[in-house]
């Protein structure tokens, strides 16, 4: 007997679909070349007498509530570097602002999962590279909505002793500068000695973080809170191509 036409194509059909979701399925979180940035608009608040970015390029505003500080921020993927001697090539990113690097993200951004290891921030002259004993989940392709994890890091010796609870609040619609984005809202809390943080980011596969929530508290009162939103996303298609001209600040 003669299969049916439709039923032929119908099963021709559910093989395309299931193919292509599968191919879906294995596409990286995001995929990094050597140059990609990420723009952001910046705003700090702080209360009266609180340490301020500063920069010709900075705009501060003060209130009877406190200080507002609004810049740009530029996030630019720099390769794979090894941020000491005796450590493995680590995702590397830096932080630009007012034309110098600020500050160095170290990550691992493996194809179904991102880690977060350490930074070192430019602005100091003693400041020294900080990574963590263990990789720091921040987000899995395997997380749902729900998902809950803590994870303690350092002795307070070699390393810095802080914990970090995480929660997924699954996918939801942001808008941003940049244009609206399907994003899924992860939020950390925990302390870092004497103080409290609570970070909350939005992460949309294919493109990266989206937005960003940051607040520092003590003895439950809140010190600064910093949000970052994307106002540009330039993905590089073409490799080798140079970074951005940043330097670090003079020491």
């Amino acid at each position: 007997m003669k299969a049916s036409p439709c039923l032929a194509l119908v099963a021709l059909s559910s093989f395309v679909v299931s193919t292509i979701s599968s191919l879906a399925d294995e596409a990286p979180l995001l995929k990094l070349t050597k140059g990609d940035s990420w723009e952001y608009q910046v705003t700090v608040e702080a209360p009266h007498g609180a340490r301020m970015p500063d920069g010709d390029d900075i705009t501060i505003k003060k209130s009877a509530d406190g200080v507002r500080a609004s810049f740009k921020k530029t996030r630019i993927y720099a390769g794979k570097t090894k941020p000491k001697a005796d450590s493995p090539a680590l995702d590397t990113f830096q932080m630009v602002r007012s034309g110098m690097i600020v500050e160095f993200e170290f990550s691992d951004f493996q194809k179904d999962a991102i880690y977060a290891l350490g930074s070192k921030d430019t602005t100091s002259k003693d400041s020294q590279v900080v990574l963590l004993n263990q990789p720091l989940l921040v987000y899995s392709a395997a997380n749902s909505a729900g998902d809950q994890w803590e994870i303690k890091s350092g002795d307070g010796v070699n390393s810095p002793l802080f914990t970090r609870k995480f929660r997924i609040f699954g996918e939801e619609e942001v808008v941003v500068p940049a244009g609206k984005f399907k994003a899924v809202r992860i939020v950390m809390t925990g302390d870092s000695g004497p103080t409290e943080i609570k970070r909350t980011v939005w992460f949309a596969k294919g493109v990266g973080f989206v937005k960003e929530e940051k607040t520092y508290y003590s003895e439950s009162k809140r010190l600064i809170h910093q949000t970052m939103s994307l106002t540009k996303h330039t993905k590089l298609l073409n490799f080798p191509q140079k970074a951005a001209p940043a330097k670090a600040k003079a020491k």
